[in-house]
């Protein structure tokens, strides 16, 4: 194997693939990156088990070939390459290795033999759901902090994924755990309904790859146990979480007894100033008192007490609820919308953070029992 490469194209490909990497795999082969220049191409790719990740760029190939590298290595040494010309990746004669060369630089690296780089198999993907990638990216970072983290129930650990018979222009991706649940909606063209698990640590290494203004649709096809994203030069394979995913719908009130309209920027402001108190109470808490046009933010500990009043529009009972601080954050600083729906049933049961207008969000916060 011999190529030339502008630095660019190289880190391109790195910062990629290198999202798969995992320096706790029991495997060493799993810390490598496998590398292959056929054609005009030269293709990276890197795999925990769970996730693939492989990234296509244009490059001059002088002599095809594959190895596996050290993939932190060679990932931080390619950033810090010189800004020279191309770099030169080179086998070194019959050994499992490669010398590197940009400018006056050059260094050897000791590699592994590529066919023992186990890469997941393609299946039978009977499922395909077409999307924006920009579209995905945000819905993706509207809902993957809500799932669990304690692998005591494993499928809580992902973005249940679906799409219903009677709208399958329509998908939904829903994050659940012991206090709150996400839910966004957004149009899609699917081939029929769908009910599939990805795990929420992998949908944000995705999310990474996606652009912010990505107008690119997107193919992801579903098989039993995988998912393949289509990037057009770059192709991921994500294993699916096996189980059932609660039946969430069952957890959303019906009803309300109060529903508070107000400015989100305002009620973010406000959250997180009084975040700086409850930091040092126990529960690190926020409690809201609802009165009919005013909502007084306020929070306590041993240092103090923080108390700010915004305007609100309301529309029934006044009552005072307490919630997690960083529950309520987390929500507020992923949305863009001027105002925002609060709507609640009593003290002790979860509140509802949805858009005034249409159904793009849901969220379902429980609340701190003070």
């Amino acid at each position: 194997m011999r190529v030339t490469i502008p630095k660019s194209n190289l880190l391109a490909a790195l910062s990629t693939v290198r999202k798969a990497l995992s320096s706790h795999n029991v495997n060493p082969i799993f810390d490598g990156i496998y590398v292959s220049a056929t054609g005009s191409t030269l293709k990276l790719l890197c795999s925990d088990s769970s996730l693939q990740i492989e990234r296509e760029v244009e490059a001059t190939v002088h002599e095809e070939g594959a190895i596996v590298l050290p993939g932190h290595l060679f990932a931080e040494i390619s950033a810090k390459l010189p800004d020279e010309g191309d770099i030169e990746i080179k086998r070194i004669g019959e050994q499992i290795g490669v010398s590197i060369q940009c400018g006056s630089f050059n260094m050897s690296l000791t590699g592994m033999p590529a066919e023992d780089f186990p890469q997941i198999s393609s299946e039978t993907a009977p499922f395909t759901l077409r999307i924006e990638a920009a579209t995905l990216k945000d819905m993706i970072a509207r809902t993957w902090f809500s799932a669990a983290v304690d692998q005591s129930r494993p499928v809580l650990t992902g973005l249940l994924f679906e799409v219903e018979e009677e709208a399958t222009d329509k998908l939904s991706i829903v994050a659940l755990s012991n206090n709150r649940m996400a839910i966004a909606r957004e149009g899609c063209q699917a081939s029929g309904p769908l009910k599939a698990i990805l795990p929420a640590v992998t949908l944000n290494k995705i999310a990474g790859i996606l652009g912010d203004e990505d107008e690119q649709t997107i193919a992801i096809q579903f098989g039993r146990s995988h998912a393949y994203f289509d990037l057009n030069d770059t192709k991921i394979h994500c294993l699916l979480l096996a189980g059932e995913f609660m039946r969430y719908k069952s957890l959303i009130p019906e009803s309300f007894k109060a529903n508070v309209y107000l400015s989100r920027r305002d009620l973010n402001d406000a959250i997180t100033r009084a975040s700086l108190m409850a930091r040092d109470n126990e529960k690190k808490f926020v409690r809201l008192l609802i009165e009919s046009d005013v909502i007084q933010i306020s929070s306590t500990s041993e240092m103090g007490y923080v108390r700010e009043s915004l305007p609100i529009r309301c529309q029934g009972t006044e009552l005072e609820i307490a919630f997690n601080v960083k529950y309520i954050s987390d929500i507020l600083a992923r949305l863009n919308d001027e105002e925002i729906a609060i709507r609640l049933q009593s003290s002790n049961a979860a509140a509802v953070f949805e858009p005034i207008e249409g159904n793009r969000y849901f969220y379902l916060v429980a609340p701190v029992q003070i």
